[in-house]
């Protein structure tokens, strides 16, 4: 299949575009509708077939950097709340519940946070 520059592909209409396509790549390649979605994006500017990015939820990925900073938070202040913990890290409660109970394997009791299984280290300190 030859590769069409970007002035022909000015030239050809959706129709023949999906016809190539199908013709380098078979019959299920994409249909003639993103084609034509395709040709309306790229004529109003679209330079790209990148995503752009989504608006709404943050995303729920936790940085390793957060894990640090809640780690070594919980160690300094063992009596902070959860209320205590968004306020000073600048993290939502979701994802401090996560870094908490899923990366760090604390949980509270008695107003201290404490590992679910002791390390050897702190079986030697208690």
């Amino acid at each position: 299949m030859e590769t069409l520059g970007k002035s022909e592909l000015r030239v050809i209409s959706t129709k023949e575009c999906l016809h190539e396509m199908q013709k380098g790549f078979g019959d299920d390649v994409v249909s003639l509708r993103t084609i034509q979605r395709w040709y309306r994006e790229f004529k109003m500017g679209k330079a790209s077939f990148e995503d752009e990015p989504l608006s709404g939820r943050p995303n729920k990925e936790v940085i390793s950097e957060m894990v640090g900073a809640v780690d070594s938070e919980v160690f300094a202040n063992p009596h902070n709340t959860y209320k205590q913990l968004e306020e000073t890290l600048k993290i939502s409660s979701a994802a401090i519940n996560s870094i908490l109970h899923e990366h760090l394997l604390v949980r509270k009791l008695s107003c201290w946070w404490v590992p679910h299984k002791l390390t050897e280290p702190l079986k030697a300190e208690s």
